[in-house]
């Protein structure tokens, strides 16, 4: 399998990977087959809770589809390393920044590794949390491998709530919750970059609000306070899609109080005030870290790397991966089904809006043709001049998790309203997996796992990292 391109401080040979191929360690890969399938069959006992038993299922399914990580949990690292964001991750929790922000919240101020992080700090929590019983690389692992099963289960559950039959909803889920782009992230980046899982469960929390109203409103405004604390890209696109869903409801809203019509407010509106009161603080911190008299980068600065990682449409690429490799087939194609079979109503037009919004954004500064001079991408643009802190934007490509989800979303609720035959589900998904073991698993950005490696924070590391006002800087 060839190297992934991940950021290395150094020579990439520095890398050790782990001999965890079959041919070394068949009895890891036994282990996580026979484990992972052995859960999957409690979900058969038929006293569990549906839920129950979806998750059941879901978390033996990663289990045998991600080995042998379950068997090494705690021995080896997940993905190649060390990967510069991956040391400087390791690093800084082994630093305390984390403790320090917490306990003394005014320093951080003037704490260079509270700046560069920023106020983003859940997933170190985690750390610390699964550290009470593990070395820290391996509360980080467990990390890698809870968060696609999240992602799987919570996009189920999002769909389901949508109106999507249970099997559908598990179908469609998948593509979602195992996407390559997730596994590349556990190769190269910071772990919580892959903790995709609040996306669909953001989403749930708003149509919870939207149809139930009552607390459901402050359960929305402590997920994306959550989300936005494990990290601020996830906040970035769960205010983008809160924005793009709610303002149909708020339209409707106003123009029955123009027409005097009392009308309680809506919960969806409840919902996106507690959104932004709860997360107020969280940002307002943020924004005081990262003003200063040194900056991680000027607007230009952010911007081209913004062109980098993105999704461009020729070559057909999400960051730099082919759509074929990135999206399943499978469930692109069944998305595409369950669209034209869908029927037309409020929710559907606005899950479509909002996905082609962040389709928009995810395509970057530049809208890649193929052509010899881009085209300046109108959306970005006014992004970046009209929301506030858009500009600091480098990596414009997550914003396409939402379209993605949201496809998947109205494909599952459209292929719900026929019944097929019993046999279908399973070989669909059985067609799924296949295609997801040729395509992920032995694409070269799927994580292989690595030795483990000493860190520590280099002295004068910040002088590498910010730049002055007098360079350039914002």
């Amino acid at each position: 399998m060839a190297q992934a391109e991940c950021k290395v401080p150094g020579n990439p040979e520095s890398w050790q990977l782990a001999p965890v191929d079959w041919s070394s360690q068949p009895s890891s890969w036994l282990l996580c087959i026979i484990v992972g399938m052995a859960i999957s069959t409690l979900a058969l006992w038929p006293r569990l809770h549906p839920r129950v038993r979806v998750a059941v299922f879901i978390t033996g399914q990663v289990v045998a589809l991600t080995v042998p990580i379950f068997a090494h949990l705690d021995q080896y690292v997940v993905g190649q390393f060390p990967t510069v964001d991956k040391m400087g991750s390791l690093a800084f929790y082994l630093d305390g920044v984390h403790i320090r922000m917490l306990t003394q919240p005014a320093d951080s101020l003037n704490d260079p590794a509270a700046r560069l992080i920023g106020v983003h700090m859940g997933h170190l929590w985690l750390t610390q949390l699964f550290d009470l019983w593990m070395t820290p690389e391996g509360a980080m692992n467990l990390q890698g491998m809870l968060y696609p099963i999240m992602a799987w289960g919570c996009a189920a559950l999002l769909f389901r709530e949508a109106g999507s039959s249970r099997d559908w909803a598990v179908l469609m889920a998948f593509p979602f919750g195992m996407t390559l782009h997730l596994f590349r992230d556990l190769n190269c980046y910071t772990i919580e970059k892959s903790a995709i899982f609040w996306i669909p469960l953001f989403c749930w929390t708003l149509l919870k609000s939207h149809r139930q109203g009552g607390y459901w409103s402050i359960w929305a405004g402590m997920v994306y306070l959550l989300m936005s604390w494990m990290n601020l890209y996830l906040g970035a696109i769960g205010a983008l899609l809160g924005a793009t869903l709610g303002t149909p409801v708020i339209i409707q809203w106003a123009r029955q109080l123009i027409r005097k019509q009392l009308k309680p407010v809506p919960g969806l509106v409840w919902a996106l005030i507690a959104c932004a009161l709860l997360s107020f603080p969280l940002m307002a911190w943020q924004h005081a870290l990262s003003v200063g008299e040194s900056a991680l980068g000027s607007p230009a600065m952010f911007r081209e790397r913004a062109v980098a990682d993105s999704v461009t449409l020729a070559p057909l690429e999400w960051n730099r991966m082919s759509w074929w490799s990135a999206l399943s087939p499978i469930g692109f194609i069944l998305g595409v089904v369950g669209l034209w079979k869908s029927e037309r109503t409020g929710l559907r037009d606005t899950a479509l809006l909002g996905a082609a919004t962040l389709a928009a954004l995810s395509l970057g500064p530049e809208i890649q043709l193929g052509l010899a001079t881009p085209w300046i991408n109108p959306v970005d643009l006014l992004a970046r001049e009209a929301i506030p802190g858009f500009w600091r934007s480098a990596k414009p490509e997550v914003f396409f998790y939402g379209s993605w989800l949201l496809f998947l979303g109205c494909g599952a609720v459209g292929l719900s309203r026929n019944n097929p035959p019993r046999w279908a589900s399973p070989c669909l998904y059985l067609l799924m997996i296949g295609t997801w073991l040729v395509l992920v698993r032995q694409h070269s950005e799927y994580p292989h796992m690595s030795h483990k490696t000493e860190v520590k924070l280099p002295a004068g590391w910040e002088q590498n990292v910010f730049v002055h006002q007098s360079e350039g800087g914002s």
